[in-house]
């Protein structure tokens, strides 16, 4: 702080840290949460320490926050009614709408995806709990293991083309066996494709390409106990889009495009009965991609509340920073 010499302090999303919070105090530094959230898990943890971490919220000049059910959450650790603000979630700001994405054509040329067929795009997917998986899916005695993308497999109406993309590369080898038959984006097969209507994308940085180029997007790690992953990507892209019922983390999107009819949630049971009525509808696919379109528009502009939040705390006239 000796350094930097702010005159007015943002945390991002939470990081309420009580030594800092109170250092800046001392200085007359206000401190205010900018895109605050707060997950119901780590909410529970915060509420345990109540009576230690309470002091550092009440001593919050504001929290803007995204949704009502964060608003509730950080009221009850500590800050005032007055010093609260939803002002909307700044992940909506980042997004681009668009109807193509550069490098998406040759993707599907390179992987050998048949553009006359259905393409269901799955991202970000996961594992799943033992529990409650179909017999033969294991690790053992080379059968496919019990992953999402099995359970994509397993839900894919016949004659569905499938691209899975795994969230984390230690698990590109797992997926490829929950796949049977998948072409790898690895092995730069060009062209040759997949009978089995299978595909992996086991690199970094096309999943919006791969997202551009589906019929309908499957939202990964919210079919078990992971969270779930943010859903506003293949929206933004006018895809009809899918998520399980596990996304605690992104509840302030979920629920808003859920809410509009842009996001439809899911559980693993009603999930082939869901693929199967929407590619047997594209008006349907359509209306849930324009929906979720509408959805983000009316969403933008959390950035600037918050930048007007700021400035106005700190005395800084609109355009000097």
């Amino acid at each position: 702080m000796d350094a930097v010499r702010p005159d007015v302090v943002a945390l991002v999303e939470l990081e309420v840290w009580p030594n800092f919070v109170a250092r800046c105090e001392k200085r007359s530094i206000p401190v205010g949460v900018i895109n605050g959230r707060l997950s119901p898990r780590s909410f529970k943890g915060y509420a345990r320490i109540r009576t230690v971490i309470g002091p550092s919220f009440r001593r919050l000049a504001f929290a803007a926050v995204q949704d009502g059910a964060y608003a509730e959450r950080f009221r009850w650790l500590g800050v005032s009614e007055s010093r609260l603000q939803i002002t909307g979630s700044m992940k909506w700001d980042a997004v681009q709408i668009s109807d193509s994405v550069p490098g998406a054509d040759e993707l599907a040329a390179e992987l050998g995806i048949d553009r006359s067929k259905p393409l269901i795009v799955a991202g970000s997917t996961g594992p799943l709990p033992p529990k409650g998986a179909p017999i033969g899916y294991d690790d053992r005695n080379g059968r496919p293991p019990w992953c999402e993308e099995s359970l994509l497999h397993a839900a894919c109406p016949e004659g569905v083309q499938l691209l899975c993309a795994p969230r984390k590369p230690e698990r590109f080898d797992e997926a490829a066996r929950a796949l049977p038959g998948c072409v790898r984006r690895s092995e730069r097969k060009k062209g040759e494709g997949s009978p089995a209507g299978r595909f992996l994308l086991d690199t970094i940085g096309e999943l919006r390409a791969a997202y551009s180029l589906a019929d309908i997007a499957i939202v990964g790690r919210s079919f078990g106990q992971l969270h779930g992953s943010d859903p506003i990507e293949p929206v933004s892209l006018g895809k009809a889009t899918l998520i399980g019922p596990c996304h605690s983390d992104f509840e302030g999107t979920v629920g808003p495009l859920a809410s509009a009819g842009g996001l439809k949630v899911v559980s693993a049971e009603a999930l082939h009965q869901n693929l199967k009525d929407l590619i047997a509808s594209p008006p349907i696919r359509e209306r849930m991609g324009q929906a979720g379109r509408d959805c983000i528009r009316r969403e933008w502009g959390a950035s600037g509340r918050h930048a007007a939040l700021l400035r106005s705390l700190g005395g800084v006239t609109p355009g000097s920073c």
